[in-house]
């Protein structure tokens, strides 16, 4: 359903929200797959989220903290510390 969502997501005439939007479905979609321990998409959808959310300055502090934590726990899963 979040692919879907992704590709054909409606839009809502405001490009700040329909930004916003679509980093959630990012970080949704990665917890997702984080949950069928595919770490390597999970991490690719939560630096889409990043990735919005720095390219369209959007100021949602709250998004972004939980997007940096869900990939720091990816990164300890792993042993990746340097991370």
């Amino acid at each position: 359903c979040y692919l879907y969502l992704l590709d054909d997501q409606p839009a809502s005439g405001d490009p700040h929200f329909d930004q916003v939007h679509r980093s959630r479905l990012h970080n949704n979609l990665a917890t997702c797959y984080q949950d069928l321990n595919d770490n390597e998409n999970a991490l690719r959808h939560y630096q889409s989220s990043l990735k919005i959310l720095e390219n369209e300055n959007i100021k949602d502090t709250m998004q972004t903290a939980i997007t940096h934590y869900n990939i720091a726990l990816i990164h300890k899963e792993q042993n990746e510390f340097h991370q």
